[in-house]
């Protein structure tokens, strides 16, 4: 799996062949079809992993950090992560693919569902009196770091620490946006 994330992120949907997956992780390209049935196989379960590479420990590292100002180098770190790098088009394909594959849109679906969802109970938990917009302000924050990402992609040089300082009370739940 790691070899078919890292080509991936590297070359998109078309580097990501058998062959090269076989290739790149030292086995032999008739375990690929044993084990994943297809190239679509390999494909999806692949997919599946991305969205885990992509948001792994992000939404943790998130919820862990302690005050607006951690939780601005937190979402500085993660937006560089993502957006720098030969891993940079990780996340890009990924949502290419969501738009074409009923199957990965679930997939990232999901997991965006489960960031949301760990967010919210975050939220209501630090403020019992703001449980009912909790769910809505998660909508907001994931949203507003999918467009951090997306403005790093195509503009590498754009600092976003200021604007990770806007989305910090609101992950914070210490209040709305300044």
């Amino acid at each position: 799996m790691e070899a078919a994330v890292e080509l991936l992120g590297e070359g998109g949907w078309g580097a990501m062949t058998a062959r090269a997956v076989a290739e790149r992780a030292g086995a032999n390209p008739g375990l690929i079809h044993y084990h994943f049935g297809s190239l679509d196989g390999l494909r999806h379960a692949a997919s599946a992993h991305a969205v885990d590479v992509v948001l792994g420990g992000a939404t943790d590292r998130l919820l862990a950090a302690e005050g607006a100002d951690e939780v601005v180098g937190v979402l500085d770190d993660l937006v560089g992560e993502l957006a720098g790098g030969p891993g940079a088009r990780l996340p890009v394909e990924l949502l290419a693919a969501a738009v074409r594959d009923p199957q990965v849109r679930s997939q990232v679906a999901g997991a965006l569902r489960r960031v949301r969802e760990q967010l919210a109970a975050q939220l209501a938990a630090a403020d019992p009196a703001a449980a009912g917009s909790a769910g809505a302000t998660a909508v907001v924050v994931v949203a507003a770091l999918d467009g951090l990402l997306l403005h790093r992609i195509l503009d590498p040089d754009l600092d976003l620490t200021a604007a990770a300082a806007q989305l910090a009370p609101l992950v914070t739940g210490d209040g709305k946006l300044p």
